[in-house]
């Protein structure tokens, strides 16, 4: 018997009577009606998100198909067709289900019957992507076991305000079934339109929904059967049908993915310690070699584990789309027209994806979803970035695990995850990995173009001394055939000969003048480093000039503790002030443009008496021994060796801190035949053998990427550019720099070998 509206809503009255009796002192919930439309419209913002989370409840309901089909959309009132080939619904199942606001069904059965998939929904808020979309829906479903089908038609504009909810009923009727199994769900009246362009956007998201099956084979290992591209047991297709015309709409193919210029990887493991590696063919990158360890905290020099995220994965896809010669190595390459193509597609699909449990949370790596401030952080790293790093110039994919929604809880719109702890973690993670793999492929590139830049200035030197030679020859073979010619052909000769001589001397000007340019740009560079790493160490000292200022003033009346803090102030100041008396004594060698001979006694020991207190604050003993006497390099820059020696230790103490020991130095200085040598040696972490010739490459470096809001100085510290900057001092006086086997006890030995200064060199520098 079917009860019509009155009777419902007179029996609902008698029931508000009885209840209204027994609850004299009690009051109880109710519902508006209103919350309907309410719901839908605050929480579904888009449409491509509630059409996605229709087609998630398929996936949970072990469909292994779902068709869309936009009727008639191009306009406002068209009609959207979801009909999935799931377990369907029996009239439990659709009362204590979809009719049922917020139901609880997928938290007490997390895992679907048939293929074990774990389901996406957990707030039973999927009925409202109809409501969002359109004013009316048919639902029309059946089981294998059933007779016939059910079908139920809501009219979501029944739902107003000033109405309780239960005073809507919807009519339930037996119709013959439609298919097998499965449910189909009609939502007329759509309240936007759908142009092609929207319908290929709410494809490829929907396309996108579950996690990409090139991104990781993790999920494969859990009992779970997580949501996976890979899954052949579940596919989408998507049609527009105009009239009685259909077309098909289909997915990119993403096989270009494979001439990505690189390929970022990084992870998370189960004890919360991070790395990350980059993989390029074009460059040369063997991704085994060059594992890069992440550290949790905010430290260059202590390595830390993340707390809360595990099992964290990502993979990204990198291009640079102005540069197709980049990809010309290991016989890779690709066409200007192919990267055109990527670039295209860049401008609506790229991006760094997030997917939890397999499937995607939007809105992350949506078009203008800047979440990990990668396009933000262009303009703050612009000093030191050589190449291109933009969301537009990736296509990657995060994967997290977090079966009990316990760490990362989606926001009720679906629109994001919840910022909390674990969430701030992963960006973290993410930020600092992604800019480790950016200066990895930063150093590939500009070991590349040095090694041609070089080649083109060898060739450049080669051509300009033959020049040399040619003019030569011709004045040299002037000069001898001068007797034979006539007075006239002798003037003319003669002409030729003045004119060769002014040539030959402008071009031995220019080439002074390009090698002094050079010898001042490389002057600078040092000067340039030695300052930074002066800022860097004396910035330690300012909290404690300003705590002992404030123990001074609260112990004013108190002399004891006023000696102990002047003391200890004028010890700190003393400090300060041998670190300003070196630093200024190295600006001022580099005012001079001169070269002398350096004895490496006198440097490494003025180096030692500065360096001494913050090795001892940091648990480092130094030691220093020379072999041999009158220790003299080449000529050279006094202030070029400040660098060397700074950059040394700089990097001597972060792998000591990192390797969690009692820091030791060694830095020997010795003869060896005509080289002055000179070799640091530490008990750090230690240099792996694959990366012994890169750690002199400009951007290779092996420190964990600062964090968001460092400062620029600190920024540079880290950026890989020391070594390459003293490679380039010691190579340019014909020495060589390189890592030697180190003594016993020791982790990492750098060797630096230098022309020695000849007799005639030393005796000028001992009478100026």
């Amino acid at each position: 018997m079917v009860e019509t509206r009155e009777e419902l809503i007179r029996q609902r009255e008698a029931l508000d009577k009885q209840l209204a009796e027994l609850d004299k002192d009690k009051v109880r919930f109710s519902v508006d009606a209103g919350i309907i439309d309410r719901l839908g419209r605050e929480l579904m913002a888009k449409q491509e998100t509630a059409v996605s989370e229709l087609v998630k409840n398929a996936y949970d309901a072990d469909a292994n198909e779902v068709i869309l089909q936009f009727v008639n959309t191009d306009a406002v009132g068209g009609t959207l067709i979801i009909e999935d080939d799931g377990h369907g619904m029996d009239l439990e199942a659709l009362r204590k289900g979809f009719m049922r606001l917020s139901s609880t069904d997928k938290v007490h059965n997390p895992v679907s019957p048939k293929y074990g998939r774990k389901r996406a929904g957990r707030k039973g808020i999927g009925r409202f992507a109809t409501q969002r979309l359109g004013s009316r829906l048919t639902i029309i479903t059946q089981t294998e076991e059933s007779e016939t089908a059910l079908k139920v038609i809501i009219e979501w504009d029944d739902y107003q305000i000033d109405r309780d909810i239960n005073l809507v009923a919807n009519l339930v009727e037996e119709i013959p079934k439609q298919n097998m199994q499965g449910t189909t769900l009609i939502i007329d009246n759509l309240r936007e339109n759908w142009t092609t362009a929207e319908i290929q956007r709410v494809f490829r998201y929907v396309s996108d929904l579950l996690q990409p099956s090139y991104l990781s084979d993790r999920l494969k290992k859990s009992e779970v059967v997580f949501a996976s591209q890979e899954d052949n047991s579940f596919s989408v297709n998507c049609q527009r049908k105009i009239n009685e015309e259909v077309e098909t709409i289909s997915d990119i193919d993403k096989s270009f993915f494979e001439k990505a210029l690189a390929v970022f990887e990084g992870f998370v493991d189960m004890s919360g310690e991070g790395f990350c590696s980059v993989t390029s063919k074009s460059l040369g990158i063997d991704s085994l070699n060059n594992l890069i360890s992440i550290s949790a905290g905010k430290s260059r020099d202590k390595v830390e584990l993340y707390n809360l995220i595990k099992d964290v994965h990502f993979k990204a896809y990198y291009f640079i789309y102005n540069r197709p010669d980049y990809y010309e190595g290991q016989g890779i390459g690709i066409s200007s027209i192919e990267l055109k193509r990527v670039n295209d597609f860049a401008q609506t699909s790229s991006g760094v994806r997030l997917y939890r449990n397999g499937f995607r949370v939007p809105p992350f790596g949506d078009v203008g979803d800047d979440w990990l401030d990668i396009d933000e952080r262009v303009s703050m790293q612009s000093h030191a970035r050589r190449i291109p790093m933009t969301n537009k110039n990736l296509f990657g994919f995060v994967e997290i695990t977090d079966e009990k929604g316990h760490l990362f809880e989606e926001t009720s719109s679906r629109e994001g995850l919840i910022k909390n702890e674990a969430f701030g973690e992963l960006v973290d993670f993410l930020i600092k990995a992604f800019d480790a793999c950016r200066a990895r492929v930063e150093s590939s590139i500009g070991f590349t173009e040095k090694k041609k830049k070089r080649e083109k200035r060898q060739k450049a030197k080669r051509d300009q001394i033959e020049q040399l030679k040619g003019i030569k020859d011709f004045i040299d073979s002037t000069e001898d055939g001068q007797s034979n010619t006539t007075d006239g052909e002798e003037k003319g000769e003669r002409f030729s000969r003045e004119e060769a001589k002014a040539a030959l001397e402008e071009l031995e000007i220019v080439l002074d003048e390009q090698m002094d340019e050079i010898a001042m740009l490389r002057v600078l560079a040092g000067m340039g480093l030695s300052i930074g790493e002066f800022v860097h160490e004396i910035r330690q000292f300012s909290p404690a000039f300003e705590g002992d200022l404030l123990t001074m003033l609260a112990a004013y009346a108190a002399n004891d503790e006023m000696k102990q803090g002047l003391t200890r102030l004028s010890r700190n100041f003393e400090q300060f002030q041998s670190y300003a008396a070196y630093f200024d004594e190295t600006i001022r060698n580099n005012a001079k443009r001169e070269l002398r001979p350096i004895e490496i006694r006198d440097v490494v020991r003025g180096f030692e008496d500065i360096i001494r207190r913050n090795a001892l604050k940091n648990n480092i003993k130094i030691e220093s021994n020379f072999i041999g006497y009158d220790l003299y390099t080449c000529p050279m820059h006094a202030s070029e060796w400040s660098s060397i020696l700074f950059n040394f230790y700089s990097n001597s103490k972060k792998a000591i801190i990192k390797a969690d020991v009692s820091g030791k130095i060694l830095i020997v200085g010795s003869e060896d035949e005509d080289k002055i040598v000179l070799e640091f040696s530490d008990n750090g972490i230690g240099i792996p053998p694959e990366n012994s010739e890169r750690v002199f490459d400009a951007f290779f470096t092996t420190s964990t990427p600062a964090g968001r809001g460092v400062s620029q100085n600190e920024e540079l510290l880290g950026s890989g550019l020391g070594l390459k900057i003293i490679s380039d001092i010691i190579e340019s006086y014909g020495g060589e720099i390189f890592v030697s086997k180190p003594p016993e006890g020791y982790k990492t030995c750098i060797r630096i070998e230098l022309p020695e200064a000849t007799e005639e060199q030393i005796e000028k520098e001992q009478y100026v």
